[in-house]
């Protein structure tokens, strides 16, 4: 990969980061509104482009929320709840330079098991 090109996926990665409290932010609200439809498509978009942008933690975990939101009642209302609680850990870590590895999380372990 040649150091420009590098640099412009780094810049790429930069403004997606940039992006997710806004994306954090929609999905609160799609769910506050009840709309799971919209907030399970919010879910299937972060799957979709988490790995495209060097952040695999957000396709693993938009992959089990997605899953999750078809779910009823109270494994549905958790589920979001850490999704997005988690999503908010991997921001803060990957703003500061850090890799979130979703293994260790313990919220994610939770979440895994209500699937």
């Amino acid at each position: 990969m040649t150091p420009e090109l590098k640099e412009i996926l780094e810049g790429l990665k930069r403004d997606y980061l940039k992006s997710l409290p806004e994306k954090i932010e929609n999905a609160a609200k799609l769910w506050r509104a009840g709309e799971t439809d919209l907030l399970e498509t919010e879910f299937h978009k972060l799957k979709g482009t988490g790995k495209t942008y060097g952040l695999p933690e957000i396709s693993e975990l938009g992959l089990i929320a997605e899953e999750l939101c078809s779910k009823k009642g109270a494994t549905r209302d958790r589920a979001v709840e850490l999704a997005l609680d988690i999503l908010g850990k991997i921001h803060e870590a990957r703003l500061a330079g850090e890799e979130f590895d979703l293994s260790g999380c313990g919220e994610f372990a939770e979440l895994s098991a209500l699937r």
